[in-house]
């Protein structure tokens, strides 16, 4: 039987991009210069079809050396999915500067003709379109371009519950002062209630985490890697104490992702201070009737 420990391999050179599996952010990366990764998303992942969407923009330098918006000869981005050491390529995207355009490849970075099946993972289609789209910078919204596929997986566990939001109402603009009270009676279950009460939004996510690499052991999972202290008002890392502070909603950007269906505030407004370091709450929200409910802690900023 095929390993469920599914990573996401990406190569990428003079672009940032968002990374979505199955509308979930995987990652944001800012950084332009090349790089190689390749993220655990286990989780990310259930039986059957799975959607893959990149969300671009290239980046360049004018003739004063400064960076902006733009491609040049070596603007790409390989993404591949990984099981069992085989590597089934997903979306190939380079920019063409004879026609000035960003096209698709079914080459790896290396020039090699991409596997397309292998390990329980097969590639099913690309959307060989771009759309036109938006991606956020910090506080800065772009214009960017949107690349799909899907890949089918077959031997994958997971849990009912972590897909719940599936099935949750459409989130439009409008929500943005609900999304605001998500946040700010989130912020107050923390400072008042304490970690036990805090984690119960997220205990599904890390039963799912668990079962993948404790043996199913959610106990043995939380305490070996301090989890709870993660959702105390005041966290230690590296011995320093980051006390959480009210929601900051000035100069944020709403984003919607998910087919409509998960938000999130984009700088995270909710955080854990200590002097000038921060601490995301990376927390991401679906809506249920007229309320948000806290989904899952997203470390898509963390790269």
């Amino acid at each position: 039987m095929a390993s469920d420990k599914i990573s996401v391999s990406i190569e990428s050179t003079n672009i940032v991009y968002d990374i979505r599996v199955n509308g979930i952010p995987l990652i944001k990366s800012k950084d332009v210069t090349p790089r190689s990764l390749q993220i655990p998303a286990y989780e990310y992942f259930k039986e059957g079809n799975n959607s893959i969407e990149i969300n671009l923009m290239g980046i360049t330098k004018d003739n004063e050396n400064k960076i902006g918006p733009g491609y040049d000869t070596k603007t790409s981005i390989y993404v591949s999915v990984v099981r069992d050491g085989a590597k089934i390529g997903v979306l190939g995207i380079y920019y063409d500067s004879e026609s000035d355009e960003l096209k698709f490849t079914e080459k790896t970075y290396t020039g090699q003709a991409s596997l397309k099946s292998a390990s329980g993972v097969k590639l099913e289609n690309v959307d060989n379109e771009f759309y036109k789209s938006k991606i956020l910078l910090g506080r800065s919204v772009f214009g960017s371009k949107l690349a799909r596929a899907n890949v089918s997986i077959s031997n994958v566990e997971t849990l009912a519950d972590y897909w719940k939001w599936e099935n949750g109402g459409l989130i439009t603009i409008s929500d943005s002062d609900a999304l605001k009270k998500a946040y700010s009676d989130y912020y107050k279950i923390v400072k008042n209630n304490g970690p036990e009460e805090a984690i119960v939004p997220f205990v599904t996510s890390y039963k799912l985490v668990s079962m993948k690499y404790y043996n199913g052991s959610y106990e043995d999972y939380m305490k070996e890697n301090s989890i709870l202290n993660n959702f105390n008002d005041i966290r230690i890392e590296s011995g320093k104490k980051y006390e959480i502070i009210e929601p900051d909603f000035n100069k944020v950007n709403m984003e919607i992702f998910g087919g409509g269906r998960l938000a999130r505030f984009y700088p995270d407004p909710l955080k854990w201070r200590w002097e000038d370091r921060k601490i995301d709450s990376g927390i991401i929200f679906y809506k249920w009737g007229n309320e948000f409910i806290p989904y899952t802690i997203s470390t898509d900023l963390n790269f």
